[in-house]
């Protein structure tokens, strides 16, 4: 099931008059594809009560993917008013980058506070990305990718695909495969195309590519954007100032930042309008032809009851 944003807008002002919130249950609505639709409807409607009567009817699981993609200002409002354990929850539903998003919207004092009841290594883990400024690319970095070792065999990689696909673990992003030494430092990269036609007994460093696109952690994340699209690739990797390989920014990670960037450049040359859809529902071709067109012209509760 997919709806569009106005749709489920009205849907969503019905059911805070009606009291009927059935539509939530259809095994379909929290599909991923709707998940961006879900937070777009959400950040359209102005009334508070509006929001937070359809928020308290959510699972917290399902909102934790909801709340990283609304507004800023509306993820601050909705932080000020849930529990901390409830907030714990979510942060713990969400991987390190989204965690790491949110934490970092806390007072000074609830960040404390969730700090110090978080599991010690999700504790490590987000404050590694709280270390580096949010316009950095290192704020965009993912851990969901698979990293190998150059004495590894072709064999033996895929292989190791095999077994994380059977534990379910494995990485959302598998075009490329990354190469690290023994100080996890990044030395080549190699396509699962290329791996899956060449020889089982082959080692990686032999097939693997020494001479790859990367960035610095420090790197603004619109210079990442230029980099993604000016090479036409899908991701790129982020290494420290050492070359130890932090994580990946996947072109899904970037479209954000790249749809801010034209906005911002559209403002500036005094192309106001907006678009009609959401970009989010357009297809490519579509929102280039927009954009040629502008430039010419039962579970627990997230709010619980007191």
């Amino acid at each position: 099931m997919t709806r569009k944003i106005d749709e489920l807008k009205e849907a969503i002002l019905n059911a805070y008059n009606t009291g009927n919130y059935d539509f939530i249950y259809d095994p379909h609505f929290f599909d991923e594809i709707n998940i961006p639709i879900i937070s777009k409807a959400i950040n359209s409607i102005e009334d508070w009560e509006v929001i937070k009567s359809f928020l308290k009817k959510l699972p917290i699981e399902k909102t934790s993917l909801i709340l990283t993609e609304l507004d800023d200002s509306l993820v601050e409002k909705i932080l000020k008013e849930i529990e901390p354990q409830n907030i714990i929850q979510i942060i713990t539903e969400l991987d390190e980058d989204e965690a790491a998003e949110i934490v970092d919207q806390l007072p000074h004092d609830l960040k404390k506070q969730i700090f110090h009841k978080l599991d010690p290594s999700q504790y490590t883990e987000i404050e590694e990305y709280l270390k580096y400024p949010e316009s950095t690319a290192a704020r965009l970095t993912t851990k969901s990718f698979l990293k190998i070792y150059p004495y590894y065999t072709v064999g033996e990689t895929l292989e190791i695909i095999r077994k994380k696909n059977e534990l379910d673990s494995l990485p959302d992003f598998l075009n490329y495969i990354y190469v690290v030494d023994s100080e996890e430092k990044l030395v080549g990269v190699i396509s699962l195309k290329e791996l899956v036609v060449s020889k089982p007994y082959i080692q990686v460093k032999s097939i693997m590519s020494k001479n790859l696109i990367k960035v610095d952690a420090h790197t603004d994340k619109e210079e990442v954007a230029k980099i993604l699209k000016d090479y036409n690739i899908l991701a790129i990797p982020v290494v420290d100032k050492s070359n130890k390989l932090l994580g990946i920014i996947t072109h899904d990670d970037i479209i954000e930042v790249i749809f801010e960037e034209y906005t911002e450049d559209i403002l500036k040359t005094g192309g106001v309008q907006s678009f009609e859809e959401s970009y989010i529902q357009l297809t490519p071709f579509q929102l280039a032809l927009k954009q040629s067109n502008m430039a010419n012209s039962s579970l627990p509760s997230l709010f619980p009851d007191k």
